[in-house]
């Protein structure tokens, strides 16, 4: 290659990359019309959390915080919850062959916190019921308990009420307001993502699965990976909603959970009362390994 076919091609290649990141981040900063954190500010939210998790962890088995530029951040689309943004946050390493930590990012106020499942701190049957987002401050106040020296007792309630953001009653108050299958169905994508860390969709139809999935549902083996099955028959069908007085709602449905190299089938019923909300799931079946 020619020294002038060479500085066309860098010029180009610099270009490009220069309009891609002007656009992501004017996406990011721009969901639904609204004005959001920089990319900037949803980097330093995620390598302060994971910070906070390495600072429990026994030496050598820290998490490894990526660089701005390693780091990939995509939002989430939402419209139950106006003024609050949720972002996707991970990447790769190592040629690909190596994952950073997800994180999910929610942005309000000024602030981006990270998605926290507080199940293992609160206890509890099995299911979920918060969609809660915290700082690292957090983390930081409930180490202890799963280092097993807490320096006396820990109050969580407190914890969470000072350094979280809790979305539940957010998202109680938007489907009892209008509880449409596809406002509810959003419900139950950013409740399971918050508590995850994998992007989940409520499906209704064996066209809306992959082909590894639709595969296990047939009592194939799909190639390119490891496949688990409930071994119960599933019968897709649009989520069913029941209301009842006082704001009471139960739906059932179907939800995929997809993330890297890996696709899972859900069953699901959702429950909201004056209690808050529980969503229960059950696997009916599972693929890791290649996606198609």
């Amino acid at each position: 290659m020619s020294p002038r076919a060479r500085a066309t091609r860098l010029a180009f290649a610099f270009a490009t990359r220069l309009a891609f990141t002007f656009a992501f981040a004017f996406a990011l900063a721009f969901v639904d019309g609204k004005a959001f954190a920089a990319p900037d500010a949803v980097y330093r939210a995620y390598a302060d959390d994971l910070r906070a998790v390495n600072a429990s962890l026994p030496k050598g088995t820290e998490l490894r915080v990526p660089s701005p530029d390693e780091l990939q951040i995509a939002p989430f689309a939402q419209k139950l919850l106006p003024g609050i943004a949720i972002y996707v946050a991970d990447g790769t390493y190592n040629g690909g062959h190596a994952f950073f930590s997800t994180r999910v990012l929610v942005e309000h106020g000024g602030r981006v916190l990270a998605a926290r499942d507080p199940s293992s701190e609160e206890g509890g049957p099995p299911g979920i019921r918060r969609a809660l987002a915290c700082s690292p401050a957090y983390l930081r106040g409930i180490a202890p308990l799963f280092a097993g020296k807490p320096h006396g007792p820990i109050d969580v309630a407190a914890l969470q009420k000072r350094e979280c953001l809790d979305l539940t009653p957010l998202l109680i108050a938007a489907v009892r307001k209008d509880a449409a299958a596809e406002r509810v169905a959003e419900l139950v994508a950013i409740v399971e993502l918050l508590n995850q860390e994998e992007p989940a969709y409520v499906v209704s139809r064996a066209e809306d699965l992959d082909a590894q999935l639709r595969a296990i549902l047939e009592g194939r083996q799909p190639l390119g990976g490891r496949a688990q099955s409930s071994g119960k028959p599933a019968a897709l069908h649009p989520i069913e909603i029941e209301r009842a007085a006082g704001g009471r709602l139960t739906a059932r449905g179907f939800v995929v959970r997809r993330h890297r190299l890996s696709s899972a089938l859900e069953s699901f019923v959702l429950k909201i009362d004056d209690k808050g909300l529980l969503i229960v799931g059950e696997m009916i079946a599972r693929f890791d390994g290649f996606i198609e």
